[in-house]
């Protein structure tokens, strides 16, 4: 019984672990998504001041 009680334990912990990982990873994936959304802005509002400084 105590024996089966730990083992319930070990998997809980496991699975809180397992969750916190994804979760940690899917919040990586967030901040790189928003950073490569930014950087494209960036670029593209470079590219329409280098065309209104070519248009000029």
């Amino acid at each position: 019984m105590v024996m089966l009680l730990a083992a319930m334990a070990v998997m809980a912990v496991m699975a809180v672990m397992a969750v916190m990982a994804v979760m940690a990873v899917m919040a990586v994936m967030a901040v790189m998504a928003v950073m490569a959304v930014m950087a494209v802005m960036m670029v593209m509002a470079v590219m329409a001041v280098m065309a209104v400084f070519c248009v000029v």
